[in-house]
């Protein structure tokens, strides 16, 4: 049987027979970039989990239906058979979820005075169409919208966050609108770009192979494939897995005790463990998942698989 260590550095030559050799040259012919999308639900019975995946780098899109009434309850349909009205409005659900953005995945500075900038976040309203067949009434309804989210984030520390447009679309036809936004998106991402020590990647690569067969590794089990890099120390090693948590490649939390000795590397299938434990149900699903769980609030003594 082969010790972790012995794995480790069998990874470890694998990544060393395809980098290039002492004094040679390594040209990449084309420049590839990618992005990484994350559709997280609006419904409440997911947010407790989403805050662990707002990071600061990447740009956030916060949507809502411009059919919408901005002053009326938000409308909430999940695991209970009849859709129900929340206590916040649909304008204050909004702010709430770039609240959230900002509690979350700020790297605030030294100088909390300074000018907060990034991670920067998208208003897209949607159903642009159904609001009016008049394009003067559809302009009017949206600029009223977007005054309204003006005027209430005007004075917050998180404005800055907010890019100043509210992108106004929908599926039906194509629009400039869309386009717009792509190549906004696009620009931001380009100046995003961070330059990485090449052991960096090689962790990385090395946690994606562990990422197949495992959901979570020690901290300590990560410092030693980490030191078969070239990365030594406590310092070093936690500084490469915060890299990593703010690329959402990895879940680390240093500053939580009861968090800090484990990492998760697969962060996809601990969503998928979640939705085992919380989701929203289809309607004719329900009746099915009531009688399971009300099978598991008699059990006296119960074991998860």
């Amino acid at each position: 049987m082969s010790t972790a260590t012995e794995e480790y550095t069998e990874i470890k030559r694998q990544f060393e027979e395809q980098s290039p050799k002492r004094g040679e040259s390594h040209k990449a012919t084309s420049v590839e970039s990618s992005m990484e999308i994350w559709d997280f639900g609006g419904q409440l019975v997911y947010h407790s989990v989403q805050r662990l995946f707002l990071t600061p780098a990447a740009v956030y899109f916060v949507v809502l239906k411009l059919t919408d009434d901005l002053d009326a309850p938000v409308k909430i349909s999940d695991a209970c058979s009849v859709p129900y009205y929340s206590n916040m409005t649909n304008l204050e659900f909004l702010l709430y979820l770039i609240r959230s953005i900002f509690t979350h995945a700020v790297s605030l500075g030294d100088d909390c005075e300074e000018e907060i900038k990034t991670p920067k976040v998208f208003i897209v309203g949607t159903h642009r169409d159904s609001i009016s067949s008049h394009e003067d009434e559809i302009e009017e309804k949206v600029n009223e919208i977007w005054g309204k989210i003006q005027e209430v984030i005007d004075g917050k520390a998180y404005k800055s966050l907010v890019y100043p447009q509210l992108f106004d679309i929908d599926n039906k036809q194509p629009s400039t609108k869309i386009n717009e936004l792509k190549k906004i998106i696009w620009e931001t991402k380009e100046k995003m770009p961070v330059t990485i020590p090449l052991n960096w990647l090689k962790l990385q690569m090395g946690l994606q192979e562990q990422s197949k067969t495992n959901v979570t590794m020690t901290y300590e089990e990560v410092k030693v494939l980490a030191s078969t890099f070239g990365i030594e120390g406590d310092k070093s090693t936690t500084n490469v897995l915060t890299f990593l948590h703010d690329l959402g490649q990895v879940l680390f939390f240093p500053e939580v005790a009861a968090l800090k000795e484990n990492v998760v590397i697969n962060p996809l299938m601990l969503v998928d463990m979640y939705k085992t434990v919380n989701t929203v149900l289809k309607p004719e699903d329900l009746e099915q998942h009531r009688k399971l769980f009300n099978e598991l609030d008699e059990c006296q003594y119960c074991v998860l698989y």
